[in-house]
């Protein structure tokens, strides 16, 4: 089998590097970047390098390249601009791509506001957040600006981060935070993986905006990612679970 070339990714301030294989006891890539770090009848071991600035490595799969439904399966922060990923070879042919990104990714970013915080007021709980959007979207902005809320001594602190490299604006509501129950950190899925997720299921492609939070509501048993469609229909999908269902 051998693998057709796709036309060339572009990502708006993204440092890409995309490959292509075939796994079904042969691997075809299409890039100098990837090699095989080690291979058996069972698994093969990928490394994907790119420039030295890239912080993230986003890996997708399709069964089919002449009508890809691309899906997310592995998110990964990485360092010196290498991925390094190892796949099993127990399924029909597949084919894979990854693109390594400058910017660090929505969960990463959740994190780091986290972890920040933290150091002055260790006490801190997130309980939710989303990306600040507006209109209709088709796939999840590289970088948008983000809101966090966080659980804190005597109430709330709402952050609001517009660019990575700087502080967030923090405001402090001396009221608790209601509705929202306190969301374990990390949690086992990247945004992305999620959007893939309610796409496949037959709710996308389009979305006017996403929340990742756990209310407090009888059956809400893990944290979501809940998309706001443009039907007015919030879907939600679960970060354990990968359950994606309609909400009431």
């Amino acid at each position: 089998m051998s693998c057709t070339a796709l036309s060339p990714c572009s990502f708006r301030l993204s440092a890409v590097f995309c490959f292509f294989a075939a796994l079904n006891g042969l691997l075809a890539a299409q890039d100098p970047g990837l090699s095989i770090t080690q291979s058996s009848d069972k698994s093969v071991s990928l490394r994907a390098t790119g420039a030295t600035t890239t912080v993230r490595a986003v890996w997708e799969t399709t069964a089919d390249l002449q009508n890809p439904g691309w899906q997310v399966f592995e998110v990964q922060p990485i360092t010196r601009g290498q991925a390094e990923l190892e796949l099993s070879i127990t399924s029909p042919a597949a084919f894979f791509r990854v693109t390594l990104y400058e910017t660090p990714g929505y969960n990463d970013r959740i994190g780091a506001l986290l972890a920040r915080t933290q150091i002055t007021q260790p006490e801190a709980q997130l309980l939710e957040s989303n990306p600040l959007i507006s209109g209709t979207l088709t796939a999840f902005p590289e970088a948008p600006p983000i809101r966090v809320v966080l659980r804190v001594n005597g109430g709330t602190l709402i952050l609001t981060e517009t660019d990575p490299s700087q502080p967030p604006q923090e405001e402090f509501v001396p009221l608790p935070w209601l509705g929202s129950q306190t969301l374990p950190w990390p949690i086992l899925m990247d945004v992305l993986e999620a959007e893939s997720l309610f796409r496949a299921a037959g709710y996308g492609p389009e979305y006017r905006s996403v929340n990742l939070r756990q209310p407090v509501y009888p059956g809400m048993v893990e944290p979501y990612f809940i998309f706001g469609t443009t039907s007015g229909k919030f879907i939600f999908v679960g970060t354990e679970s990968r359950i994606v269902f309609i909400g009431t």
